[in-house]
């Protein structure tokens, strides 16, 4: 949690937000609430179909948003891909101090309190024992890019005995920053090797659960966040033949984090600016280009079949390599998916048809050594490289909330973030993504700005509209679009922000998996300052002939003629076509944008390796590479997912 602090200084604890705050001046806090969560809320978990058996493992990967409700029999944790730093593979699950819903539980108070709990579904250990070697593992970190929780909160892991019938404590670690943690492991993670020797623990209905105490904020700082002290879980694995010296974490292929855009400075920018200079937006060096992965096996030395693609999705030029064989890796070892070294991609640029926007996807892929492998949900990561009509520094995705502060009452306080343009364009409506607050304490009256540049830092005003306050949008895409008044022709680099008399943080959603700080400045009545926390401001400027951000390009429209049945799909998923006989090539994405499985389909694929969930299918035609449409699909009973 965060304490009240009277500040006469800046303070900053370079590690998270531990204190991340200075007055006057910046100030950066943890977010109040989980507005993804607040319109995502589950229903009841469903009830185990069957008793789980060894080996458990969860790497998290699968799943967004909720634990696996056939691995999990709660739904309070956070399954997120943004808050841990440097995590051991894709997906980690979150313990805070909000509930399911993502607001802060109405339990909470300033000493800690049972916050989150994640409860493994039943595992039968009915025919194990001693002799077994069965040991538990897990890894954690605190903090991670979010809060961290302070040294009377805590981590706790229980076993359930079936013959006590009741939890028993196994371990427990108190609460402190990432950079003290660090200094006190030498990792950003931990890993914990527990052995289950106990005869109270062998049933056929053991389970296991983490839970986490929590303390907020201060209530006398509204304005400040209340998703604090958070811990993170990865690869959590219940298994046989192993010792308490074990640092294996599983046999296992791994991408550690996703694709990142390939533009030097945005994550996103319109379509027509990028193309006004294509190869000075690019990163300058495929060598840059690297998507980070580990391989968990010991005593081996192999090749990875590997792979990285870009392929439009609106008509335009692609980049797709075959596989290659990445060395001979001696085991355990991190390293990258790079662009394939025999088909170079030094001076490639996005290309498409005549039209306002471009989608494109960039792929990375890993193949595994053998078929067994028990996760394969991370080996494949995608991203999205959009050219729609905005500037975007951030990914979507706030881990804390931005603001300033003075001690004079009549200071006017301004903010202002930099764009640069390659060609004159006009500005029609600008996007904050406002973050809310405990009693929307931050809905103070503001002036939205626009400056044209001098000297490196915001000069003339182009534009204000006043008497302005935050919209808190619910959703994913929570930013709320401020359309101007007029139209404002803006060229060269331009600044957008706010203006603001009040001294009450607005809390400015704040992307910390981004880094955009040399292009933010702020004034507090004393001149332009540099901002000094790394992160991207949630600020978008939305340019050209609308005042619409198009946030999601319209998706081709399925093929008439061709359908995918039944919906809910079995083991056997049909592929009808207009002609019989015709072959598509299948590819099933699931909820967050991983591309799990490919097929080519003459009237039925199986759907054998994928987990039952939601899906996206992409329909392509293999001898053009077309796609013909994007369906939803339901897998249920039958993906018999190895997850």
């Amino acid at each position: 949690m965060i304490r009240r602090i009277s500040f006469l200084a800046l303070i900053i604890i370079a590690s998270g937000m531990q204190v991340l705050v200075a007055q006057p001046g910046e100030r950066l806090t943890p977010l109040w609430s989980n507005p993804v969560l607040q319109q995502k809320i589950p229903s009841a978990p469903a009830s185990s179909k069957t008793i789980l058996s060894l080996p458990f493992v969860e790497d998290f990967s699968s799943g967004l948003f909720y634990p696996d409700p056939l691995r999990w029999s709660d739904a309070l944790a956070y399954v997120n891909f943004h808050y841990a730093v440097r995590p051991p593979s894709v997906g980690v699950a979150t313990l805070d101090a909000l509930d399911r819903s993502g607001a802060v539980y109405p339990t909470a108070t300033a000493f800690p309190f049972p916050a989150d709990t994640l409860t493994s579904q039943p595992i039968t250990l009915a025919a194990n024992n001693q002799a077994d070697s069965l040991f538990f593992s897990f890894l954690y970190q605190p903090e991670g890019f979010g809060n961290a929780p302070e040294r009377d909160d805590s981590l706790l892991l229980e076993f359930w005995s079936e013959a006590l019938q009741s939890w028993v404590h196994r371990w427990s670690d108190r609460g402190r920053s990432l950079e003290a943690f660090a200094a006190t492991y030498g990792s950003n993670w931990r890993m914990v090797v527990l052995e289950v020797d106990s005869a109270l623990f062998f049933s056929p209905s053991f389970r296991f659960r983490f839970r986490n105490f929590a303390s907020i904020t201060d209530a006398s700082l509204p304005d400040w966040g209340g998703n604090v002290d958070m811990w993170h879980l990865d690869y959590i694995v219940l298994s046989t033949e192993r010792s308490i010296t074990d640092t294996l974490i599983h046999n296992d292929l791994a991408f550690r984090d996703y694709p990142k855009s390939m533009l030097a400075k945005y994550h996103a920018m319109p379509w027509n600016q990028y193309l006004a200079n294509a190869a000075g937006e690019m990163i300058t060096s495929p060598d840059d280009i690297r998507v980070p992965y580990s391989v968990y096996y010991y005593n081996t030395t192999n090749p990875v079949l590997q792979n990285f693609t870009v392929k439009s999705t609106t008509g335009g030029t692609s980049y797709t390599p075959p596989p290659y064989s990445f060395g001979n890796l001696v085991m355990p070892v991190d390293t990258f998916v790079k662009p394939n070294p025999n088909v170079p991609l030094a001076g490639f640029t996005f290309s498409a048809p005549s039209q306002p926007y471009a989608d494109f996807e960039i792929t990375a892929a890993i193949s595994p050594f053998s078929s067994s492998e028990a996760i394969r949900t991370n080996d494949t990561v995608s991203f999205y490289q959009k050219f729609y009509n905005y500037y975007a520094y951030d990914d979507g995705s706030a881990e804390a909330g931005y603001g300033v502060s003075s001690s004079n009452p009549n200071a006017t306080l301004q903010v202002a973030l930099q764009f640069s343009l390659n060609v004159p364009d006009t500005l029609r409506a600008v996007q904050i993504c406002f973050n809310q607050v405990k009693d929307q304490a931050n809905k103070e009256r503001f002036t939205l700005a626009v400056w044209n540049t001098t000297s490196g830092n915001p000069g003339d005003t182009l534009y204000t509209e006043a008497d302005l306050f935050p919209v808190f949008e619910p959703g994913i895409n929570w930013y709320h679009t401020y359309k101007l008044t007029r139209p404002v022709p803006v060229s060269g680099s331009f600044w957008v922000g706010w203006q603001q008399k009040s001294g009450t943080m607005l809390n400015v959603g704040y992307d910390r998996n981004r880094n955009a700080k040399s292009y933010l400045r702020y004034n507090i009545g004393n001149g332009w300052d540099s901002s000094l926390f790394a992160g991207a401001l949630m600020i978008r400027p939305v340019l050209g002939d609308t005042n619409e951000a198009w946030v999601n390009i319209p998706k081709p429209k399925p093929l008439a003629g061709v359908r995918l049945y039944p919906n809910p799909a079995g083991p056997v998923l049909y592929v009808e076509g207009a002609t019989p006989g015709e072959v598509f090539r299948l590819e099933f994405y699931n909820g967050q944008g991983q591309l799990l499985k490919v097929a080519e389909a003459a009237g039925s694929t199986s759907t054998d390796g994928l987990p039952e969930g939601f899906y996206a299918v992409r329909v392509y035609r293999p001898d053009t590479g077309a796609l013909v449409g994007t369906h939803k699909l339901i897998i249920a009973n039958g993906g018999h997912g190895n997850y």
